[in-house]
Order: C-alpha cells, then structure tokens, then sequence
C-alpha cells in the first residue's frame, strides 16, 4: 500500500509539473506577443516618420526648383529690359 500511495504520489507531482510548465510556457507565449506587437507599433511610427520626411523633401526640392526658375525668368527679363534700353548685358542694381 505504501509503494502505490508513493507512486500515486509521484505521478500527481508530475502533472503539476507539466501543468505548471504549461502555464509558464503560455505566459511566456503571450509576453512575446505582446513584445512583437509594441516592436510592430514602433516600426509603423518610423515608418510613417520616414514618409513625413521623404514628403518634406520632395516639398522643399520642389520650391527650390521654382525659386530657381523665379530667379532666372527675373534675370531674363532684366537683361530683355536692358537690352530694350540699348545696354546690352547691363542689369539694372538695386
């Protein structure tokens, strides 16, 4: 009897063990979830930083190219008016 009550004894303690390492397993599982979903948030941020930033650029490549062609239509018609003048290549200072 005590052999059985023993063994008896030992196959419970094994099934909380399982039980207990299944239970240890899941939270482990699920605060790795939860680890890759905030690494999912931050990356989508970077990412949508990133886009904001790509955006800003091609904006300011875009105003700097009309700045540029502002600046030499103005040259253009400087020279047109000194040349109307009669000062050719001669721009008027200000």
């Amino acid at each position: 009897m005590a052999q059985e009550t023993r063994e008896r004894n030992a196959e419970v303690t094994r099934r909380q063990e399982i039980e207990r390492r299944q239970i240890q397993l899941e939270r482990k599982r699920k605060a790795l979830d939860a680890q890759i979903a905030a690494l999912g948030v931050e990356l989508e941020a970077e990412e949508a930083e990133l886009q904001q930033l790509i955006k800003d650029e091609g904006t300011r490549q875009t105003s700097a190219a009309k700045d540029l062609s502002a600046m030499a239509a103005s040259r253009r018609d400087l020279s047109a008016d000194a040349a109307a003048a009669g000062r050719p290549g001669q721009r008027s200072r200000k």
